[in-house]
């Protein structure tokens, strides 16, 4: 789909577009650069993460005492957002839990401290903000959590998009909330992330074979363990291993050391087989990254693995989010070697239409039809307000 070659800024040029991030180095900030990097053409983008914002009034926040003192420190960066929102066609903030706290104590405090009075802050900052947002992930989804949550998709955010085709049937499904816009899965920077040293995979049969993760083990360990690394995978591999399987683990947590998104494809260069079993994944980015350096992957059936995975790739979706499937399908490769090369081929063939230079043009879309909207709507009005029904009025 090409651009409205009509969708201009407030200054006539290009539209001004802030890509709000939580901190460098992670997930939002490699999309956001990928959307620079594509978009930079038609959009005048800043990057700014929500850890940096936070910085830039300190004095505003920390009291003794005051309703800031007990929160995260990337909390603190919704008021130096807002007050810059005049300067912006449009804000996109990718962690929609940012949202949340217009209109909170919070940002009440943050006024006042400014000087100004609530109603004339969000009058200035707020109430003519052109903000989007988006779901990456399957937090927040009973009853309750979405019914507080309305606000923010149906009344704060001009509009919002998803990051797959399972997150829309989800968000489609719960009522009284404004569905998402668009589905907007990630993609690979398949320059970056390539094939390299594939002829290892033709001597598994005789040596030690290496499984992958990717991530924070420790993302919500306090609440469940979501990327299944401590109660399925490690458990599958040390029972693999004290049955005699010639298989090991290296992984690259978080939790123990920071790898540079640079120095990735290097880490894909050191294993076999990527293994992913977690229970809810937006992507995973780490399946797209090692199909695009032609590993082969076990999956939970979680994300957009489904619609990127090739017919035999497939196979290895885990019927159920187990040690005893997980170990049987490790077993499986270790039985038969050739699936490592044929499934290294099958991989590089798929992963060729995810490229971000093919998915960013759905950013494009997306950003595009919110702006049109926006100036049809007329300048200074705010977006429609989604109402139960369906409608926007």
């Amino acid at each position: 789909m090409g651009h409205d070659p009509t969708v201009r800024g407030k200054g006539g040029g290009k539209p001004r577009i802030a890509l709000v991030i939580d901190t460098d180095g992670w997930a939002f900030a490699n999309i956001s650069r990928q959307i620079c990097r594509h978009l930079g053409d038609r959009y005048d983008f800043d990057i700014l993460p929500m850890t940096w914002l936070s910085e830039l009034g300190q004095e505003h926040w920390r009291a003794p005492g005051g309703v800031a003192a007990h929160l995260p420190p990337d909390a603190m960066g919704i008021g130096p957002l807002l007050i810059q929102s005049p300067d912006y066609d449009l804000i996109h903030v990718f962690w929609r839990e940012y949202l949340g706290l217009i209109d909170s104590p919070l940002l009440v405090e943050y006024a006042r401290r400014l000087g100004l009075d609530y109603e004339t802050f969000a009058a200035r900052y707020i109430r003519d903000a052109c903000i989007t947002t988006a779901v990456y992930d399957h937090l927040y989804i009973d009853p309750a959590a979405i019914a507080q949550r309305r606000r923010v998709f149906n009344t704060l955010a001009a509009g919002y998009h998803v990051a797959s085709r399972r997150l829309d049937r989800l968000y489609r499904g719960f009522d009284g909330l404004r569905p998402p816009r668009a589905v907007i899965e990630d993609g690979v920077d398949t320059e970056l992330f390539r094939p390299a040293d594939l002829g290892r995979l033709e001597t598994v049969a005789n040596r030690e074979i290496v499984l992958g993760w990717v991530g924070n083990s420790g993302w919500t360990a306090e609440v469940e363990d979501f990327k299944g690394v401590h109660t399925i995978l490690k458990p599958a591999v040390e029972q693999l291993r004290a049955e005699g399987a010639p298989v090991r683990l290296e992984m690259a947590d978080r939790q123990q050391a920071f790898i540079p998104h640079a120095a990735m494809p290097d880490y894909y260069a050191r294993i076999d087989l990527y293994v992913c079993t977690s229970r809810i994944e937006g992507t995973p980015n780490p399946v797209l990254e090692s199909m695009a350096c032609g590993i082969p992957v076990i999956s939970t059936d979680v994300g957009i693995v489904p619609e990127v995975f090739g017919h035999r790739q497939a196979e290895f979706i885990l019927a159920e989010r187990s040690v005893e499937c997980l170990k049987a399908a490790i077993r499986r490769f270790i039985a038969t070697p050739s699936l490592f090369t044929d499934l290294s081929r099958e991989n590089l063939a798929s992963i060729a239409g995810w490229s971000w230079r093919h998915q960013v043009r759905k950013f494009e879309a997306f950003f595009d039809g919110v702006l049109l909207e926006r100036r049809a709507a007329g300048a200074g009005s705010s977006e429609g307000v989604f109402e139960a029904k369906g409608l926007v009025r």
